[in-house]
C-alpha cells in the first residue's frame, strides 16, 4: 500500500511539471512546433473597393483584420507559435489577456511568437484573436510577384488568342516536364521573354487605363500566411468561418455559401458579408476569397450548387 501510495505520488509530481521554455522544431526548423495546434479559425476582413487602386497607382491598399482562432494545448510550453505575414498589429490577446508587448516576429522564417506569462497546460482550450493592418500584393513593387497571397489583379476578361500550331499538338513527356520546371522556376518572379515581370507589367498597364480592378487570393503553397496568421502547413487542417465587409457594389466569394449581406446604416456604401462555417476541416491553403465583378454561371444538381 505504501509503495502504491509512493508511485501514485510521483505520478502526479511528474504530471504537474509544466514547461517553463517556449517549445520550437528543432528537428525542422522551418516547420512549425506542433505543441499547439488550431482548432478553429475565424476571419473577419475589411477591403477597400479595389477600384481605388485606380485613383492611386503608388500605393498598396490596405485592409484591416481581426482573426480569432481557437487552440488546443497538446504540450507543456510558454509560447505560440504560427506563421503570419507583416502585419502591422493594433491588439493581440489570448483569452482576452493583451499579449501585443510579448510577441516577436521573424521575417525569415514568417513566424510570429506570442510569449505568455503562464504556462500552456496539454488539453487545454484557448482562443488567440490577432488584430491587424495588412497590405493587397500589387505592382509596386517589380521586384516581387505579386500574384500570390491576397493580390490586386484586373477585373476584366482578355481577348481571346488563336492557338498556335504547336499548343494543339499533344507535348511529350519530356516536354511537359521541361514546361512543369519552367513554371516552378518563375513561381516568384514570373519572367517571359522581353518581360521583366509579366504581373507587374499587365497590372500596371491595366491601372493606368483604367480598368476595374479585383481582389483575389493564391495561397498554395504556404501564402495563405499573408492574409491570416495561421498554421500554414497542409497537416494542421481545420474549419473556417468568415465575414467580410467591403464596397457594397461588389459580390464576394469564399469557400461556403453566402449567408447574409447586411449593409451598414451609418455607410450604406458597405456592406459585411457573411459566410457559413466550412462542412469539413482544410489546410489553410485551401482557403480562396474573390472581391469584385463577376458574371456566374450557376446550376445545381443533388442539392449541390454548382458555379463557374
Amino acid at each position: 500500500m505504501v509503495l502504491q501510495l509512493f508511485f501514485l505520488f510521483v505520478f502526479l509530481c511528474v504530471s504537474s511539471i509544466q514547461a517553463t521554455e517556449c517549445l520550437i522544431n528543432t528537428t525542422y526548423p522551418s516547420l512549425l512546433p506542433s505543441s499547439i495546434i488550431p482548432e478553429h479559425y475565424n476571419l473577419d476582413l475589411s477591403f477597400p473597393n479595389p477600384n481605388n487602386a485606380v485613383q492611386d497607382t503608388a500605393s498598396k491598399l490596405r485592409f484591416q483584420a481581426t482573426v480569432a482562432i481557437n487552440i488546443s494545448v497538446r504540450t507543456s510550453t510558454t509560447c505560440v507559435v504560427l506563421h503570419a505575414g507583416k502585419f502591422n498589429y493594433t491588439s493581440v490577446t489570448l483569452d482576452g489577456t493583451p499579449l501585443l508587448q510579448h510577441t516577436f516576429y521573424n521575417s525569415h522564417t514568417e513566424m510570429l511568437t506570442l510569449t505568455s506569462t503562464t504556462p500552456f497546460i496539454p488539453n487545454n482550450k484557448h482562443v488567440i484573436v490577432l488584430s491587424y493592418v495588412g497590405y493587397v500584393n500589387d505592382d509596386t513593387n517589380s521586384a516581387d510577384d505579386g500574384a500570390h497571397g491576397v493580390f490586386l489583379s484586373p477585373n476584366i476578361v482578355p481577348p481571346p488568342v488563336a492557338p498556335s500550331s504547336s499548343s494543339l499538338t499533344e507535348p511529350t513527356l519530356s516536354e511537359a516536364i521541361d514546361k512543369w520546371r519552367l513554371h516552378q522556376s518563375q513561381r516568384r518572379t514570373r519572367t517571359l521573354p522581353h518581360q521583366t515581370n509579366y504581373y507587374s507589367t499587365t497590372l500596371h498597364q491595366s491601372r493606368l487605363r483604367g480598368d476595374p480592378m479585383m481582389i483575389g487570393t493564391q495561397f498554395e503553397e504556404s501564402d495563405a500566411r499573408h492574409m491570416f496568421p495561421s498554421w500554414d502547413e497542409p497537416s494542421y487542417k481545420t474549419t473556417f468561418t468568415a465575414t467580410v465587409t467591403t464596397a457594397s457594389n461588389l459580390q464576394v466569394f469564399f469557400n461556403t455559401p453566402l449567408i447574409t449581406a447586411i449593409s451598414d446604416p451609418n455607410q450604406p456604401d458597405t456592406t459585411t458579408f457573411t459566410f457559413m462555417k466550412t462542412k469539413h476541416p482544410l489546410p489553410t491553403y485551401l482557403i480562396a476569397l474573390a472581391i469584385g465583378n463577376f458574371d456566374v454561371l450557376e446550376e445545381k444538381s443533388n442539392d449541390v450548387t454548382f458555379r463557374m
